[in-house]
């Protein structure tokens, strides 16, 4: 087994695997639900209806690693694939809003494998621009404490979508592949880390915070945490 997998493979078997009815979650905000059906329990990230079943199974998460490059240690390369370097941070305009939400993280090349941080549930899976995302995904962890937060995996190549709305990702499957779809000029991924305070509220609308620094104080400490022999 790769490397990764081999690391990976702990962290998964050890997540609680919850598999949703396929009823309870539903993408898109604009469709009426059908006459008689139960009442959605919230649209979570204001685009996917949960029934309150669902939102009850759903687990939290406390381990996670990085989307791209060596897992554990951003800037390490991963086997064969050179390490990944944060070409542009977060940018705030003089009123303290963000102009550049998420960090762009490159390594020259198309085609690197996009892993889900955390364990968590596909809000969005999307081939369309969705405003200069391009291809993208949008994931939403609860986290230990109960707060709410989305991972968002955007300028993804075409064809490489590897999720659906309403599935359940361990950390570590499979998003998509590195690209340039969307606004963007060079290959790499843009990503974000939001944190959610509404769960109805639109994902976009939600506060981005730095997500490497995020996902530094998430890590699992691999001394004590891996199996043994």
């Amino acid at each position: 087994m790769p490397r990764v997998g081999r690391r990976v493979a702990w962290i998964a078997a050890a997540a609680i695997v919850i598999l949703f009815d396929p009823r309870a979650c539903r993408a898109g905000a604009q469709e009426p639900d059908p006459p008689g059906a139960p009442a959605p329990g919230i649209r979570l990230a204001g685009v996917l209806a949960l029934d309150a079943a669902s939102i009850d199974r759903w687990p939290r998460c406390d381990l996670w690693i990085y989307p791209v490059g060596d897992p554990y240690a951003f800037g390490r390369p991963d086997g064969d694939e050179p390490g990944y370097v944060v070409n542009r941070g977060i940018e705030r305009r003089a009123n303290g809003t963000e102009s550049h939400q998420g960090v762009d993280l490159c390594n020259r090349a198309a085609g690197g494998s996009v892993r889900a941080a955390a364990l968590g549930l596909v809000v969005v899976a999307s081939t369309g621009d969705g405003n200069g995302y391009g291809v993208h995904a949008v994931v939403a962890h609860r986290l230990e404490d109960g707060a709410l937060a989305y991972t968002v995996y955007a300028h993804l190549a075409t064809g490489s979508l590897g999720v659906r709305p309403g599935q359940v990702v361990q950390p570590g499957h499979v998003v998509g592949r590195v690209g340039r779809t969307g606004r963007a000029s060079t290959d790499h991924l843009h990503f974000e880390v939001r944190l959610a305070a509404d769960p109805e509220r639109r994902w976009e609308r939600t506060r981005p915070i730095d997500p490497l620094e995020f996902i530094a104080g998430r890590l699992p400490d691999l001394r004590t945490a891996a199996p043994g022999p």
